[in-house]
């Protein structure tokens, strides 16, 4: 039986299969960027999904007129990065006082090759003890600032621009075969889409963060196809 072609209710766009979000009853057209419920019945409203509670090496001040989110990126997992930034140092040490004692200019340079590999691992590890990421929403606009150790990734946005903010998920292979899961949080604004902090652990935070930017910028939270949903919260939360 052939499937029956449905349409954009605003531009009139055919719509694709993963257009659909069935579990939320939503339609997101790609073309015009509507979105709009499948069915208009009582039976079939949206459910507003529960609140996400403050989670751990997250602190929120709201002050009114102001809003900021501070994420405090130190984990367990940088005690064994710090360990091998020790372990690294050592052997570079000996390793270049064995290349000068029998003059193997090669072994040096290999040597200082590594010096610096292991400088930017040493700042790496060092940012994760000391940095957080601030956001913060005030004046009309919405800032994203890495410190105290300078990182990449600051920016600033017209709040106004913002029509709404989502998370995805991203994994990266390492060398022995494992996964590394991160989270992103994005932003729909009217220019396109925005990348406001990446790199973040844990799920329920990434998705505390959206749900208090939307909060305070009074932003009606809509599905995004690709998005993270509050399931994932609570799994991590979980474990």
């Amino acid at each position: 039986m052939e499937r029956a072609e449905i349409k954009c209710r605003n531009c009139g766009m055919s719509l694709d299969a993963d257009d659909f979000s069935l579990e939320q009853g939503m339609a997101h057209c790609k073309q015009c960027g509507g979105i709009f419920a499948l069915h208009a019945s009582k039976e079939n409203a949206i459910r507003k999904p529960p609140s996400i509670p403050l989670p751990k090496r997250i602190e929120i001040a709201d002050m009114g007129s102001t809003l900021q989110i501070t994420l405090h990126w130190f984990n367990e997992r940088y005690f064994i990065f710090l360990f091998a930034c020790l372990v690294w140092l050592v052997t570079t040490i000996c390793w270049n006082a064995i290349a000068v004692m029998n003059r193997k200019w090669e072994m040096l340079a290999f040597g200082i090759m590594h010096i610096i590999g292991g400088c930017v691992f040493a700042y790496v590890t060092a940012a994760g003890f000391f940095n957080r990421t601030v956001i913060r929403i005030g004046m009309g606009v919405l800032e994203i600032s890495h410190a105290p150790l300078p990182w990449p990734g600051n920016k600033a946005l017209f709040a106004n621009l913002v029509t709404q903010v989502f998370c995805i998920e991203k994994k990266r292979r390492t060398k022995n075969g494992g996964e590394i899961i991160t989270y992103e949080v994005c932003a729909k604004t009217r220019q396109g889409t925005e990348k406001l902090v990446s790199g973040i652990d844990k799920c329920e935070q990434a998705l505390y963060i959206e749900q208090e930017i939307e909060r305070f910028l009074k932003i009606e939270d809509l599905p995004v196809a690709g998005e993270v949903g509050r399931v994932c919260a609570r799994n991590s939360a979980e474990k």
